[in-house]
């Protein structure tokens, strides 16, 4: 019958040929086309010829069964995602009071089983979610070791400490060690409104001063690869020597980021993490005469597009330079005639490439692997 396929058979030996009257019969065609019917998840059709059965005998145990299952639409018992509510529902507790021995001992067994089986599955969770913590909490000791220049238990470099680029790297794949390490508020690694922030390469960010860590944002990443800005501007600079037209191709402000400020700022070993980069030619602002072309470099500005999309808010956008955390600055972009102003809005209204107030966060892809 179709209880079978829904509840499973007992294997019971058959029993000798017994009479039967026609109502009888009648009943078991019903209840053979509801669980069919049950089986093929047509629920309305289903709960209808379960009360066909029952208008023959309301007490019909497997028919207030269909009718329950019908009420969760499911065609197993074992695709329920909740067994409270087929224990708590009223055709359920029908099933339970006008079933068969062998109906009842059924259901009481599936429900048994399901609850020994969900708390097996809350424990296997809790073990996990234990276990990962734990592996959470190590990488983020050695991630702190290796981005503080630390050692971990208090031992001098050994051969499993990571180095700067795997420990960014694992920091980046679990947000649960990104909260861990946050928590520490630790200069060279925490975060800042919403990006993870690191400390990477040196530069002189206040007028005569030694050179101090560099502050950076990570803007996004894939895989091996991260997309960095610096947090604070770290110098004010005109985007062009000549007051003259230019494009991001030809003005001094991109040969000086590739230049003067990637061999000052970084050592041997860290310009070898910078990737070489396709920086496409923008050309948002209406007014601007000359595109310029695409260019290929280590060090670059955001453009318009790329400050709309990666800071989300005029309130992220906002930079104070790394000399004076008091005030907003305005901070150039590579777009032609667009900069982000003091308030954080990104601003296309033109600027003059001889001004000397704007300025500068530099951007980079760095290779994690490298």
């Amino acid at each position: 019958r179709g209880i079978e396929k829904i509840l499973g058979s007992h294997n019971q030996p058959a029993s000798a040929p017994v009479a039967v009257k026609e109502g009888d019969l009648t009943k078991i065609g019903l209840i053979k086309r509801a669980f069919m019917f049950i089986s093929e998840s047509e629920w309305s059709s289903a709960d209808r010829y379960a009360e066909k059965v029952l208008d023959i005998d309301p007490e019909d145990g497997e028919a207030y069964l269909v009718k329950a299952m019908a009420d969760l639409q499911v065609p197993h018992l074992g695709l329920l995602n909740d067994v409270t509510q087929f224990e708590n529902n009223i055709n359920t507790k029908k099933a339970l009071r006008y079933g068969s021995d062998s109906l009842r001992a059924d259901i009481n067994g599936y429900i048994a089983a399901y609850k020994s089986a969900e708390m097996m599955r809350i424990k296997a969770e809790e073990e996990r979610k234990k276990h990962a913590e734990k592996e959470a909490q190590e990488a983020a000791e050695k991630v702190v070791a290796a981005l503080t220049s630390k050692t971990v238990d208090g031992q001098g470099e050994s051969s499993d400490k990571w180095s700067f680029g795997q420990a960014v790297k694992v920091l980046l794949s679990n947000p649960r060690i990104i909260e861990i390490v946050s928590e520490k508020n630790l200069k060279e690694v925490s975060t800042c409104k919403g990006f993870v922030k690191i400390t990477f390469g040196r530069y002189p960010q206040t007028s005569g001063s030694a050179a101090s860590g560099i502050e950076w944002l990570v803007l996004r990443s894939e895989g091996s690869r991260a997309l960095l800005i610096s947090k604070d501007a770290l110098d004010q600079l005109k985007y062009n020597e000549n007051n003259t037209d230019v494009t991001w191709e030809t003005c001094s402000l991109r040969m000086w980021m590739n230049d003067i400020f990637i061999n000052s700022a970084f050592s041997a070993e860290e310009k070898n993490m910078i990737l070489s980069t396709s920086v496409t030619a923008d050309n948002t602002h209406t007014l601007s005469k000359v595109r310029g072309n695409d260019t290929v470099d280590k060090i670059f500005l955001l453009d318009s597009t790329e400050a709309i999309l990666y800071f989300s808010t005029n309130s992220a956008r906002r930079c104070q330079m790394a000399s004076n955390n008091d005030n907003s600055c305005r901070w150039w972009l590579r777009s032609p005639g667009a900069y982000v102003s003091a308030d954080g809005s990104v601003n296309f209204g033109g600027r003059s490439v001889f001004v000397s107030m704007n300025a500068v966060r530099p951007a980079m892809w760095i290779d994690l692997d490298a």
